[in-house]
């Protein structure tokens, strides 16, 4: 599902099932929420992917399994369980497992004027990440933030 160009956006109660990729958010969005969506086998990409000029986003609700399992190196948009390169974002109550590479990836682009500045991410639940990258994590963070704040990471079963 693309999102392009819209403003006041509002995903939810979608299942998404043997996608190439699942919700992906770009190329001026304003104010974007996923919520209580469900998303599997997704095969090749992010279940999640909020990028560039979209101003700000809230994910939450969300189970997100079998996400960008079927390649061993970072494509261009990553084998994440969700992903967000976007001047704010709040990621809470997700549930992601059986993910490529990491679970939740906030992108900060070091001197840039806007993206990755402000991010929550809080009350997640990820397990059984980086099934096929030796580089990633479950909640992992990339390059430069004001403010990023991330609190009560749940890894019941780890990777």
């Amino acid at each position: 599902m693309k999102i392009t160009g819209s403003s006041y956006v509002t995903v939810t109660d979608c299942a998404l099932d043997y996608t190439s990729g699942g919700i992906f958010a770009y190329s001026t969005c304003d104010y974007v929420s996923v919520c209580s969506n469900t998303i599997t086998n997704s095969y090749k990409d992010t279940g999640i992917y909020f990028e560039t000029f979209t101003t700000s986003g809230i994910i939450t609700g969300n189970t997100l399994t079998n996400i960008g399992n079927s390649t061993t190196s970072p494509s261009p948009l990553n084998p994440c369980g969700i992903y967000v390169n976007i001047p704010v974002s709040v990621i809470t109550e997700n549930t992601i497992s059986e993910v490529g590479r990491n679970g939740i990836q906030v992108q900060g682009q070091s001197g840039s004027t806007g993206y990755g500045k402000t991010s929550f991410v809080s009350d997640n639940n990820v397990q059984n990440f980086m099934r096929g990258s030796a580089d990633g994590g479950g909640i992992y963070g990339n390059a430069a933030w004001s403010d990023l704040t991330v609190q009560a990471i749940l890894y019941p079963e780890g990777m």
